[in-house]
């Protein structure tokens, strides 16, 4: 399997001292603290959490009475299947938690770890440890299918206390299912027998290498005209197509772009970079079965036109990057005209060169002083050329160059003419019925080998673009989303995409229900702000005790003299200090009382005594 992307190990952040600098300013989304390789998981749970629907049922579910076991049961006293229910319930009860600090806390960021790392142990075997390098797409198929089967155990439990049986044709009950789940139709011919499956899908993968707008991407993946066949008998195998259509549309429907690739010849995963633009607003209704008679025959007009475009866009490569050599047709122009060109600016430079060398050198060391001073790279030019063959080859060389500049116009021009033709074949009112919106944008940034990530998220109650990145969440334009995630750009590009149904966003953007939290999750919530609360409490006290109380110094004047114990002359706490070495800035911030600080400075005095008293005199 092709790794969707890895997690760098050393983004850890570090909690500032100051809990100022923890606190959360108004109403501004909580953040999600890396708490080592878990930057993905902040991207997924934020896009996930500011779904107001997803929010609901979430913070509202209801903790299974039966088939619960405490996470103190030994493993070993588990069934393989009441293991994963436990870690699922586990899961479920510390997302809760997660999402209730995201509403209500006090807090700028919050630590994700326990759901974390109940999720990672389900990557977890006897024979292998868990691997930083697992595969990210996996980790957010398997939190999708357990929040599936969670609501399934909920639903379980309520339908026994109804009375009423299992009841299996009841899953699009879930929630889950109902707001993330989506079903499609293959249908296709194979060594000359038809066939048709049928399928359901959490996130639609499509493929990025070769094409350069999403529609692209999903026309390529739902419609293959040659698949391989599945006999290996290459003299009687037969050219196989397919078609898929999607029968069901979830309301929230999540794109995978498959950005990384296994290279066969350097045996190692590699990103693929590539620019791929993705719309704002996108219309479905080319992709479903309904619309099937219409699409086809546009598909078949759309797919001769692609193909065409294809071409025309080969045939532009060749001019912009010449001999595959990334250099523009126009560029080799320019510089063969600039060679042909230098030796007669290169000879007038070599003359005021000789002039100076003549004149300014008093002495053998000061001519080799001045020839390293003074020396010219001398670029590469021919030997000879004459005013004729300059003329001529300028002549042609400026006309080839308009030439090109035509030809390589008229290329661009045909390519827009194609795409706006499949572009309008599209258009019609029938086929513009079911719309999506784009509410989030999932980013990777960085290679195969690892990376960061973070989402990009447009806010149903402001309609703006927020940027989730660990503990900093920041508003953000549509130029910087488009910037940072379609590629070809410091290395980072959309990895996912989420699209929301215009018909039923007032559903899913549900009301003031999202954010009610149950009496046991206001607690901890309240606990958890509560402890804040104490924590700033606490360095406040600190900060202002350290400002209030006097230097040392300051407490040594009024003390007064004390007597030398060595007889000299008495003198201030200050200055016996001095003797023993200590500077005059010397100040001491502490909650010393004055009795203790004399203690203290007799303390010091009667060392200064000692030391005295043992040192030797010199003789009369």
């Amino acid at each position: 399997m092709v790794q969707r992307g890895r997690i760098d190990s050393w983004m850890v952040f570090i909690d500032p001292l100051n809990p100022h600098e923890r606190t959360r300013l108004g109403d501004t989304p909580v953040g999600l603290k890396n708490v080592g390789n878990t930057c993905w998981f902040s991207a997924v749970i934020q896009s996930l959490f500011h779904l107001p629907i997803v929010r609901k049922h979430i913070l509202s579910y209801n903790m299974p009475a039966v088939s619960i076991i405490s996470s103190d049961t030994p493993q070993c006293d588990q069934t393989g299947e009441q293991q994963t229910s436990s870690q699922i319930l586990l899961f479920m009860q510390e997302l809760r938690v997660l999402f209730s600090l995201l509403v209500q806390s006090k807090r700028k960021y919050v630590n994700p770890s326990k759901p974390v790392e109940i999720l990672k142990s389900a990557f977890t075997t006897s024979s292998s440890q868990f691997s930083y390098q697992q595969d990210v797409s996996e980790f957010t198929h398997k939190l999708l299918e357990w929040l599936q089967q969670a609501f399934a155990m909920q639903q379980v439990e309520g339908r026994q206390e109804d009375g009423e049986a299992d009841g299996s044709d009841r899953e699009e009950e879930n929630p889950v299912v109902r707001l993330f789940y989506g079903k499609c139709r293959t249908e296709g011919v194979n060594e000359g027998n038809r066939f048709t499956n049928e399928s359901s899908f959490t996130s639609f993968p499509v493929q990025v290498r070769g094409h350069h707008d999403l529609h692209s991407c999903l026309e390529a993946s739902l419609v293959q005209r040659e698949i391989e066949p599945v006999s290996n008998n290459e003299t009687t195998a037969v050219k196989a197509e397919q078609e898929t259509w999607f029968t069901r549309l979830p309301p929230i429907l999540s794109i995978e772009l498959s950005r990384f690739e296994f290279n066969q010849s350097e045996q190692k995963a590699e990103k693929i970079h590539d620019r791929l633009t993705f719309p704002c607003t996108m219309y479905m209704d080319r992709y479903l079965e309904c619309n099937k008679e219409d699409v086809s025959a546009r598909r078949e007009t759309v797919y001769k036109l692609r193909h065409k475009l294809d071409v025309l866009e080969r045939q532009l490569d060749r001019f912009t990057s010449y001999k595959s050599k990334r250099v523009a047709l126009q560029d080799v122009f320019d510089l063969a005209l600039g060679f042909a060109q230098t030796k007669r600016m290169r000879a007038e430079d070599c003359e005021r060169d000789d002039d100076v060398m003549e004149t300014s050198p008093q002495t053998s060391q000061d001519i080799n002083s001045a020839s390293s001073q003074n020396a010219v790279v001398v670029e590469p030019c021919p030997r000879h050329v004459t005013d004729e063959e300059l003329r001529m080859l300028h002549s042609c060389l400026t006309r080839w160059k308009k030439e090109v500049n035509e030809d390589q116009q008229g290329l661009r021009e045909d390519i827009e003419d194609v795409m706006n033709q499949i572009n309008e074949m599209y258009n019609d009112p029938s086929l513009t019925q079911v719309c999506y919106h784009l509410y989030a944008v999932l980013v990777h940034e960085g290679e195969a080998a690892g990376g960061h990530y973070w989402a990009y998220i447009n806010s149903l109650a402001t309609a703006k673009w927020l940027k989730f990145n660990d503990i900093s969440v920041s508003e953000v334009t549509w130029e910087e989303v488009e910037r940072e995630s379609m590629g070809d750009h410091h290395m980072a590009s959309a990895y996912c995409l989420i699209y929301l149904d215009k018909s039923q966003r007032e559903w899913i953007n549900c009301s003031d229900e999202a954010y009610c939290l149950s009496p046991d999750m206001q607690l901890v919530v309240d606990k958890d702000n509560q402890e804040l609360q104490d924590e700033i409490k606490e360095y406040d006290d600190k900060q202002q005790k350290s400002q209030l109380v006097p230097s040392f110094s300051e407490d040594a004047r009024h003390l007064g003299p004390h007597p030398d114990v060595t007889g000299n002359e008495s003198q201030p706490a200050e200055s016996t200090l001095q003797g023993l070495g200590f500077p005059r800035v010397l100040k001491v911030r502490s909650n010393l009382s004055a009795i203790c600080l004399s203690v203290f400075h007799s303390a010091l005095l009667l060392l200064s005594g000692l030391i005295a008293v043992g040192a030797p005199r010199s003789c009369d």
